[in-house]
């Protein structure tokens, strides 16, 4: 009789830690789905924040978004880039814009830097956007990389 005990003890045992175990790794693949799924909602909105930044009339939160944007080369600033080339009348900006357009490497923002160079007034932006471009452009070379010819 007590060695029946024992075994039902022992079953009963070992079903409770299986069904504990499997719960556990049930519930550890359903937390890292979780977090992986709020890393990208982060990130998301990382991006948008900085989107923000880049498109702000503060001028000190314009710059390091801009910096920043380049610095990680995140190709989804890209358009919020370029459209500030176009509207920011201070030359340091437009550099460091043009800067970071060059750091994230993407064609359309190299195609805008190209522009730039044909049309900005500043001779400062040219010299400094002409230098960014040629080095582009060396670069582009070396990993066989395309950009349009306009």
């Amino acid at each position: 009789m007590k060695t029946l005990e024992i075994r039902k003890t022992k079953l009963f045992i070992i079903v409770l830690l299986t069904a504990l175990l499997s719960n556990t790794l049930f519930a550890q693949s359903t937390f890292s789905v979780l977090v992986e799924e709020l890393k990208s909602g982060v990130k998301e909105m990382y991006v948008l924040n900085l989107i923000k930044g880049i498109e702000s009339d503060n001028a000190g939160l314009k710059k390091s978004c801009i910096y920043f944007a380049g610095l990680y080369e995140i190709k989804s600033t890209v358009d919020a880039l370029v459209k500030q080339l176009q509207v920011v009348e201070d030359p340091d900006t437009r550099i460091l814009i043009v800067l970071s357009l060059y750091r994230i490497g993407d064609k359309e923002g190299i195609n805008a830097v190209e522009q730039l160079v044909k049309n900005d007034e500043s001779p400062k932006v040219k010299k400094m956007s002409t230098a960014i471009l040629n080095h582009f452009k060396i670069d582009a070379t070396d990993k066989n990389v395309k950009i349009s010819e306009k």
